[in-house]
């Protein structure tokens, strides 16, 4: 097998089931031809995009641009839950072959968007040609956008083709729009991807800024902000609730945090692009990239789109900071939160286990009352009362019953008494171990050592 007819993953495109072709393709063309810019816009079904790669552009064209825009609409269950970003392309197996062939879309545009996640990578449209460079970019921001694209450029004809999909219906006509209205500067590689990086910053910027003003509502309901309003007033909230949101929250905010900092590579690398597609430079062979010499009006075209391209990014560099710092403040915030109502809940548990405390001690003082009358009328109950109906005069009391009463009474007083001072850790019982642990003792007399003496448990501190 010649080294030629190699390629990596080959049964990734030789499965069917990657392959879910689409008819609502659109075909932008867009060129410069005598200081005159000419763009049309076509949809196209599948079957008929073959035809679309044979067609030629005018031999003295300045420059020419051809896009294929793909929307694929998201999938739902049956049950209205929407399904994974579709890891099937949009083509049929011809047009992804006659993409490699006409388009020069290497295959490894194709295996990125089958095997990976987010990614921004350069790669090789024809090898061994140095006036091809291509780009590939994979989004799949979970929430607010997603989309693949893969550009290759020829430096010397000034000729870019690229294909965009995975791109949802609603946003097509977005990209479709800021395209059209930047159509003077298509023939630059970097304006397609640079175009879809600001959709979704401006995506992501407004999932930040939700995910932000949900959460004031939180923070002002949890009373931490009295130090910015020291005069405001809160309510209490559902604490049963609040651990839910703000994790529901710091899960967003994650969530955003991973697509900022994707996105944030894909700034960098347009940025490391336009150091290669700079135009007038010259290239580490000591000729320029397009090859071409003595156009004057060319490259301060194309140098005039290199400074504005340049300065959209370090703004988007900037808005990528900018999120970075809120999502950082969120998420910090957001802990905080979470250990102050982990905090509440523990104080109401401890509140209701004093209240049911407080109750148990009312039981017990309760059971002390009877418990004494119980034990007595236990023991003497065969003695002092007989309601047989053997007796003809009605029941019989014995003349001792007084001796239930005075024993009853006195056990009674004095179960009280030690149960009282046990309270106050006078004696034993309860009042030890609220005090000072598992301690039972009679008393609080002490030998010549300054050692307590008592039956039972004694404190660490009294042992060492």
């Amino acid at each position: 097998m010649m080294a030629s007819d190699f390629h990596f993953g080959r049964n990734t495109l030789d499965d069917p089931s990657r392959f879910d072709p689409i008819d609502d393709h659109l075909y932008i063309r867009i060129s410069k031809t005598n200081s005159q810019i000419k763009h049309s816009v076509e949809k196209k079904r599948d079957d008929e995009l073959l035809d679309v790669f044979e067609s030629q552009f005018p031999a003295h064209k300045d420059w020419s641009f051809e896009l294929l825009l793909s929307p694929q609409p998201y999938h739902y269950t049956h049950d209205r839950k929407r399904l994974p970003f579709p890891e099937r392309l949009p083509y049929s197996k011809d047009v992804v072959k006659a993409l490699q062939t006409k388009w020069s879309i290497a295959d490894v545009c194709f295996y990125a968007h089958l095997k990976s996640g987010s990614c921004s990578m350069r790669f090789t449209p024809k090898p061994f040609d140095h006036g091809w460079i291509g780009y590939t970019i994979r989004m799949i921001y979970s929430v607010p956008f997603r989309c693949c694209l893969a550009t290759s450029h020829n430096t010397t004809t000034r000729t870019t083709h690229a294909i965009v999909f995975g791109i949802t219906p609603s946003d097509a006509p977005a990209l479709l729009s800021t395209l059209l209205t930047a159509k003077s500067h298509a023939h630059h590689p970097c304006l397609a991807p640079l175009l879809l990086c600001d959709m979704a910053l401006t995506r992501l910027e407004a999932f930040s800024y939700k995910t932000y003003h949900d959460f004031l509502p939180v923070r002002e309901a949890m009373g931490c902000n009295l130090y910015f309003n020291e005069g405001s007033v809160y309510t209490a909230p559902d604490l049963a609730d609040m651990p839910r949101r703000l994790t529901a929250l710091l899960n967003a905010g994650a969530s955003n945090t991973a697509s900022v900092r994707a996105a944030g590579v894909v700034v960098a690398d347009l940025e490391g692009l336009l150091d290669v597609f700079r135009a007038g430079k010259e290239s580490e062979g000591g000729g320029r990239l397009d090859g071409r010499k003595g156009e004057t009006e060319a490259d301060e075209e194309a140098e005039d789109v290199v400074v504005k391209m340049r300065d959209h990014l370090a703004l988007l560099r900037q808005v990528v900071g900018n999120m970075k710092r809120r999502n950082e403040y969120l998420k910090e915030s957001v802990q905080a939160q979470v250990q102050m109502v982990y905090a509440l809940l523990a104080q109401q548990d401890n509140a209701l286990s004093h209240r049911y405390g407080a109750d148990m001690r009312v039981i017990a003082a309760v059971t002390l009352v009877f418990l004494p009358g119980t034990f007595v009328a236990t023991l003497f109950s065969a003695s002092f009362w007989d309601f047989s109906p053997a007796n003809s005069n009605g029941p019989h009391v014995s003349s001792w019953v007084w001796l239930y009463v005075v024993v009853t009474i006195s056990l009674t007083a004095a179960v009280l008494a030690v149960w009282k001072g046990a309270l106050k850790g006078v004696g034993w019982g309860w009042g030890c171990v609220q005090r000072g642990g598992w301690r039972w003792w009679f008393g609080r007399r002490t030998d010549g050592r300054g050692r307590g003496k008592g039956l039972g448990l004694r404190r660490s501190d009294d042992v060492m």
